[in-house]
């Protein structure tokens, strides 16, 4: 061993002469081999790699019987290898300088690598070999890192961190039967067209990927950390397929098929254990990608970690990835065309111990007519033990396929959390049996069954989405849950109720649609919630159909909450809530509130915005107006035990409206683009407003800016309107039309009574003179007070033309304007306190003399009375 030995140390000398390469001339030391004049090293074919040629770094290379050792000073390194293979009872040795040295090395040599050996290392290892790797079942990989690829990786790349990998053969493949570990915070990468698991990959909080494509990009942060990929897709298929185990404890998983930016040809299969769980954080993520995926009945999913669940990705975003502030990945994930989950899969993000569930999305792309997503087995994103809310689970698919499945967002000592459903257009009927079978029209229409929502809502919150096309959701057989979760149900087009619906545990129902939610012609339907919330959001809602029918269906909404409508859109072209011949004929009865908002006429023509007859039984009741073009027209009566506020553009009362307990509230603020009455509130009609027990009642009134003579509050026809207040009682009118007489407030045969004070104001329009004007039989009793008062500067004026009196009761009658007008029979203001009239310019006329009948010295300051 002497000469040989002498060689050695000869050679290392010789090397350094001819080498001159344009990297970094490198430093070599072989034990036990003969160095050639190339530079490669001639092996014995001993079970160890062999043909060994340093292209870059400081590297020495030492061989003994069964072991290699590969010393390397500098913090990176090439060397190419005729061959890398390592047998059963060989090891190979990386000493690198720390966790962030790395080292290429690229097999030269036409076979396959087949490692069955053990190596290990203290930073990163990538081996590349265009013939591909297999990993046998005696493997033990224990290094800082692994990147195993048939791609090409160029030294200078390599060298300038560039770490893009260009796959040249197809028929590659790297398998792995063995061991294959990483330090903390470590990457094991596979990349070729083809990827075997069928050992045990473990990367303790780091990141496996496995991917194949054209090209992969790996993105590493400042610390050299993997923490991206970019894949590019090829012209063929890809598999990747996991059998065994895949571990990152709250690290990351992402197995890519063809591109994980980009779909060709790509297959996932797994049915082993994919698992990014944690014992004392939130869970990781796991995320599958490709054409098409498909779980085995032995698979096993798990992000789940002691705080909280992660996030598990199978074929696609959260609703595609196309809301931004719902997406769950930082970089765009591509839509799958098939993804099959068989019974006996299992998917977990559970919150074990405290927190909240993870997100979980079995997605195939919904847009696409051919794509189906078949669900079957357990998913769960629970909360914890201790506490936390349950997470979100959503499937969706083109067609969508539900059988033989527990899926649950179940939350102990927290909130139930949400299931999505959103496949094409949806049929909710008993002929879907318990499953959603995916198949069931020509059209790619899902039927799902009512049992399958009722089941599905005992563990989670339900919605029910269609895509964002025209699809409908059709309710053909009733719905009914115990539960206290809620149930939402949106469709793209329309949602058609032909059956009834119930929950009786608390939860909330949600209907959402732009174009219509529509109510059976032909059957009674009753929609009941013993204490939940109804919102009704659509740009058409109506209670009969399509209006063809002669005698509509009744329809009962009986809610204990909140009932609310709502505009979709804010712009409709038609009314946007019909019953029978343009009214909602119907009845509604809640022990709740029902508030409305964001009615929008841009049409042309009469339109009423909101018309509904038969309100009983109510707690509360709000209308919001959206915008001043807005119109509501009250066309029978309202009797609630809660409070009344009604906003609108300018709002039509032609019934009595009664709060038993509670203030009631009429705020209306006409804008120039209604196209037909602009008077901000208009009471015409024989009718009562009235707090009975408590309460006060308001009245606010706004005119539009166009048209002509419209009053801000109007009572001025022949019959009389009552309003009543169990406590203060307030009317504000205010003209703006552009021509004719406008007043304020115009009030004519009317009773106005309070038992506390009546305060009224008034501002006319500039073609008007009477802010406030009292005519007819219109009487005012308050029981402590009275306040009348112009709003216009040194030109408005009150006009007291009625035969009824001003009683004030206890209190001060103040009366205050520019000019004050006196017609018709004498007028008896009444007061226990003080009657004070006061000018707001210096010279006014009362029209004519008035009888006074007070109890206490009146006030009257600079007047001229005559």
């Amino acid at each position: 061993m002497t000469g040989l030995a002498k060689n050695l140390d000869i050679s290392e000398a010789i090397w350094g002469l001819l080498s001159s390469r344009k990297y970094l001339l490198p430093s070599v030391f072989f034990v036990s081999a003969v160095l050639f004049p190339n530079g490669s090293f001639a092996g014995n074919f001993d079970g160890l790699p062999d043909g060994g040629k340093v292209d870059y770094g400081n590297v020495i290379i030492k061989k003994n019987n069964n072991q290699m050792e590969i010393n390397q000073s500098s913090q990176k390194a090439i060397i190419e290898w005729e061959n890398f293979d390592l047998d059963e009872d060989k090891s190979l040795n990386f000493k690198q300088l720390d966790k962030s040295s790395s080292i290429l090395n690229r097999v030269i040599g036409d076979g396959t690598s087949y490692i069955n050996g053990k190596i290990t290392s203290n930073g990163q290892v990538i081996i590349t070999n265009e013939n591909g790797v297999v990993f046998g079942k005696d493997a033990i990989i224990d290094v800082g890192s692994l990147i195993a690829t048939s791609a090409n990786l160029s030294n200078q790349n390599f060298l300038d961190s560039e770490f893009v990998f260009e796959q040249k053969s197809r028929k590659s493949k790297i398998q792995n039967f063995g061991h294959i570990l990483t330090d903390d915070h470590g990457h094991v990468v596979l990349i070729s067209p083809e990827i075997v698991n069928e050992g045990y990959i473990v990367a303790k909080k780091g990141n496996v990927f496995l991917a194949g494509g054209k090209s992969v990009e790996l993105k590493f942060d400042g610390n050299e950390k993997l923490n991206g990929i970019h894949v590019e897709p090829g012209d063929w298929q890809t598999l990747i397929e996991n059998k065994k185990v895949i571990e990152v404890s709250e690290g990351q998983v992402i197995l890519s098929a063809s591109g994980y930016n980009e779909l060709k040809g790509g297959l996932i299969r797994n049915s082993g254990q994919l698992s990014a769980t944690s014992a004392v954080q939130v869970g990781g993520r796991i995320i599958l990608v490709g054409e098409e995926i498909e779980l085995a009945s032995t698979s096993l999913i798990d992000t789940s970690g002691d705080l909280g669940g992660g996030d598990i990705l199978i074929g696609g975003d959260w609703q595609g990835g196309k809301h931004k502030t719902k997406k769950i990945s930082e970089e765009k994930v591509y839509s799958s065309n098939k993804v099959i989950l068989n019974n006996g899969s299992i998917i977990k993000s559970d919150a074990l111990k405290q927190g909240d569930g993870g997100n979980i999305v079995v997605w195939s792309d919904i847009d696409n007519q051919t794509s189906k997503t078949s669900v079957a087995g357990v998913i769960t994103a629970k909360g914890g033990a201790l506490d936390g809310n349950g997470g979100n689970i959503e499937t969706s698919g083109y067609l969508l396929e539900l059988n033989d499945y527990h899926i649950s967002t179940k939350a102990y000592y927290g909130y139930d959390g949400n299931w999505l459903l959103d496949p094409g257009n949806i049929n909710i009927s008993n002929s879907g049996i318990d499953s959603l079978p995916g198949n069931s029209g020509p059209g790619g229409d899902t039927t799902i069954s009512p049992t399958t929502i009722s089941n599905a809502l005992d563990l989670n919150n339900i919605s029910i989405k269609t895509g964002s096309g025209n699809y409908n959701i059709n309710i053909n057989d009733p719905i009914s849950w115990t539960s206290s979760n809620n149930l939402t149900l949106e469709a793209g087009d329309e949602i058609i109720i032909n059956a009834n619906l119930s929950g009786n545990g608390g939860g909330d129902l949600t209907l959402i649609s732009p174009n219509g939610i529509l109510l059976s012609e032909n059957n009674n339907i009753d929609i009941t919630l013993n204490t939940g919330d109804l919102l009704l959001r659509s740009d058409h809602i109506s209670f009969d159909g399509d209006y063809a029918s002669d005698k509509p269906a009744q329809t009962t909404i009986s809610v204990g909450g909140l009932l609310t409508f709502e505009s979709y859109s804010n712009t409709f072209s038609s009314s946007m809530i019909n019953g029978y011949e343009g009214d909602v004929a119907n009845i509604l009865t809640w022990s709740g509130n029902l508030s409305g908002n964001q009615w929008t006429n841009n049409g042309s023509g009469d339109f009423v915005g909101l018309k509904i007859n038969n309100f009983s039984h109510m707690g509360g009741l709000t209308l919001n107006k959206s915008t001043s073009s807005t119109k509501l027209e009250i066309n029978s009566p309202i009797s609630l035990s809660g409070p009344v506020s009604i906003y609108g553009g300018s709002i039509d009362v032609n019934a009595n409206i009664t709060a038993n307990s509670g203030n009631i509230l009429l705020d209306a603020d006409t804008g120039s683009t209604l196209n037909q009455s602009s008077t901000g509130i208009l009471l015409d009609d024989v009718i009562t407003i009235e707090t009975v027990t408590s309460g006060n009642l308001t009245l606010i009134g706004r005119s539009g800016d166009t048209g002509s003579g419209f009053d801000g509050i109007d009572a001025s026809s022949a019959n009389t309107t009552t309003l009543r207040s169990a406590g203060n009682l307030t009317l504000q009118g205010y003209s703006y039309a552009a021509s004719g007489s406008g007043r304020g407030v115009d009030l004519n045969n009317d009773v106005i009574a309070a038992s506390g004070t009546v305060s009224m104001s008034g501002q006319h329009n500039t073609g008007a003179t009477y802010a406030i004007s009292l005519s007819g039989s219109t009487s005012i009793t308050a029981g402590t007070g009275v306040t009348l008062e112009s709003l216009n500067d040194n030109t408005g004026t009150i006009a007291l033309l009625s035969s009824g009196g001003i009683d004030g009761g206890s209190g001060t009658v103040l009366m205050r304007a520019a000019n004050y007008a006196f017609g018709g029979a004498d007028r008896t203001i009444t007061t226990t306190g003080v009657l004070t009239i006061e000018p707001d310019a210096d010279e006014n006329s009362f029209a004519s003399s008035f009888d006074n009948q007070y109890l206490n010295p009146v006030s009257v300051t600079g007047l001229t009375l005559g």
